[in-house]
């Protein structure tokens, strides 16, 4: 890469940021120099003391000499200013051409990505685990799948509770007006939204399920299990539903001894060890629990 000035800028420059060698000038009068210029990542010092774990933190840059090769080229100043006004002519003219096909380059962009040809979408929007049924589904009925819980339609569809979003909202675009991708904080942010509102419905409506210290047998859901470390070992969090929306929690470090699916219905014994609350959901904490035949 060469490096361009005027004149005037060559001479404002800081004494010291290059060591230059005159190579030819041309008939417009502008200079070439090669030589060398102060290395761009550790400005000369040649390593960095807090990489000096690694390769004594010599710079990867430079490789410990402190410069990198460089080429100057110095126009004088009426020179420059006329190759500066045909850059920009040139810039403005591609940005007028890129405007001028805009609206076609958007319609490939909105078919490939799931929208209409205005630029509209439906977007059905799942928490926690999707089965592979409902994808199968969902894209059989015309829908391109974003993201694992994401899904859109490029236009409302009766069957799924779709929330219609625009492209100048949800996708990014370049200067010149046109669209090169779905905006994954938008997704993001709308997932969150949507998990919030789901956590504090959810949270409104739970209830604790009996009092401390009966023994119960119910017929739950497993909803899913964490896992974490200790000192003493490896435990266990599984997490259960009943019918009525009850949500019961089991903290082990033994498990059943069997793997349970997300949606699977068992039959547990245990003992209420507590009422608690996680995240605004009030849960049932079990203990002695028991998977019953």
């Amino acid at each position: 890469m060469t490096h361009i000035y005027s004149d005037s800028e060559f001479k404002n420059i800081k004494e010291g940021l290059y060591n230059l060698s005159l190579v030819k000038t041309d008939r417009n009068g502008s200079r070439y120099f090669e030589g060398v210029q102060k290395c761009w990542k550790c400005g000369g010092h040649q390593r960095f003391d807090v990489w000096s774990h690694v390769s004594d933190g010599v710079c990867f840059a430079c490789n410990g000499s402190g410069v990198n090769p460089v080429k100057v080229k110095v126009m004088n100043d009426e020179y420059y200013q006329k190759v500066e006004e045909k850059r920009i002519a040139k810039q403005e003219a591609k940005l007028a051409e890129r405007k001028a096909h805009a609206s076609e380059l958007n319609v490939e962009f909105f078919a490939r990505e799931g929208f209409n040809k205005d630029g509209k979408a439906w977007l059905v929007v799942k928490t926690g685990f999707v089965e592979k049924s409902f994808t199968e589904e969902i894209l059989a009925k015309g829908a391109k799948k974003y993201s694992f819980n994401i899904y859109i339609f490029s236009e409302s569809n009766a069957d799924y509770d779709c929330i219609e979003v625009d492209a100048k909202d949800c996708c990014s675009a370049d200067m010149y007006g046109v669209y090169y991708d779905i905006d994954f904080r938008f997704m993001n942010q709308l997932l969150a939204n949507i998990q919030e509102k789901e956590r504090q419905a959810k949270a409104e409506k739970s209830f604790y399920f009996g009092t401390v210290g009966d023994k119960v047998e119910l017929e739950l859901t497993f909803k899913k299990v964490f896992w974490y470390d200790t000192q003493f070992g490896s435990m266990s969090i599984y997490i259960f539903e009943d019918a009525d929306g009850h949500q019961f929690k089991w903290n082990t470090s033994s498990g059943f001894g069997t793997n349970l699916e997300e949606g699977d219905i068992v039959k547990i014994k245990g003992t209420i060890k507590e009422h608690s609350e996680y995240n605004g959901i009030k849960q049932t904490v079990l203990t002695r629990c028991k998977l019953v035949d």
